[in-house]
């Protein structure tokens, strides 16, 4: 790499299908002349690519390291970040973008462009699990990761796909109950559908599980749905996107820096919508404002 080079942009070259992966390379590379930026352009070739990327980055003195992606690509490029010295930028690409839209970014491509030159920096918290797997968005269980792990399988993309995986996966997912201890506090059993430990406020497509949620504050927020009956679905679901769904009947909501959790066995997990294996003891911990994000200003 350049010693010049100051930007660093991360990016799966076949994401959202060779043809739509080569016209926003173009876009980039475009951008990256017109303003005479230093940068160099970095493509991942498979799962942690994407990671080790980052920390080459990091170790060559780049300034900006940038993920052009959606959830997965942003936690692997994060995760090498925190505690660095080195700004974090996100060019989001993905079907639901909720990091993205929890912080104002840009989502179409020049505009977040753009805020790359035109931003600001915000010092925000992200989460680990056992000291290991990193989440910049949420940890999920029950519900939620099922949902995931279908979603993962599955070639569609997008809030419809989704929407019919969940429905599917609703008529067959049990409640589970999950022994939860929040800091200091004894453990105390919760029954839950979901169950999330959220960094910032919502899914992605401002589908909010945790409204509220503040990844500046050190704090994770955690909340647990019990299993919707017919009648109390479409209630639910209205919350969820409106912004309401703590106040929904039966509905629980703490914060805390520390979460610990018990998992029934079979038990599913996700870390930012990646169903793998956790355990069945969880130690969820919030580490404050350790990823230096370009945000827009204002």
């Amino acid at each position: 790499m350049s010693q010049l080079a100051t930007y660093r942009f991360i990016f799966n070259p076949i994401s959202g299908g060779a043809r739509a992966a080569a016209q926003r390379l173009a876009v980039i590379k475009r951008f990256i002349d017109q303003h005479h930026l230093a940068a160099e352009l970095s493509p991942t070739q498979g799962p942690g690519h994407a990671t080790e990327l980052a920390r080459q980055a990091v170790a060559q003195g780049v300034g900006t390291v940038v993920a052009v992606g959606g959830d997965g690509t942003l936690n692997e490029v994060a995760q090498a970040l925190v505690h660095q010295p080195v700004d974090f930028g996100l060019v989001p690409t993905g079907s639901g973008n909720g990091f993205a839209r929890h912080f104002g970014l840009p989502l179409g491509l020049q505009p977040a462009l753009a805020n790359l030159l035109s931003g600001q920096v915000q010092a925000v918290d992200y989460g680990t699990v056992n000291g290991q797997a990193a989440f910049f968005n949420m940890l999920g269980l029950g519900f939620d990761a099922a949902v995931g792990q279908q979603f993962n399988q599955s070639r569609w993309r997008g809030p419809l796909p989704y929407f019919w995986l969940g429905l599917r996966t609703f008529l067959r997912h049990p409640p589970q109950t999950f022994q939860l201890q929040l800091d200091e506090a004894p453990l105390r059993p919760v029954p839950a559908f979901v169950l999330c430990v959220a960094n910032i406020s919502q899914y992605g497509n401002n589908a909010r599980i945790a409204p509220g949620a503040d990844a500046t504050d050190g704090l994770l927020d955690v909340v647990a749905l019990p299993r919707p009956k017919l009648t109390t679905l479409l209630p639910l679901l209205r919350g969820l996107f409106a912004g309401s769904l703590l106040r929904q009947p039966g509905v629980q909501h703490w914060r805390a820096k520390r979460v610990r959790l018990h998992l029934p066995a079979g038990a599913l997990a996700h870390t930012d919508g990646e169903v793998h294996p956790l355990g069945l003891e969880l130690l969820a911990e919030c580490h404050p404002r350790a990823l230096r994000l370009r945000v827009p200003v204002g």
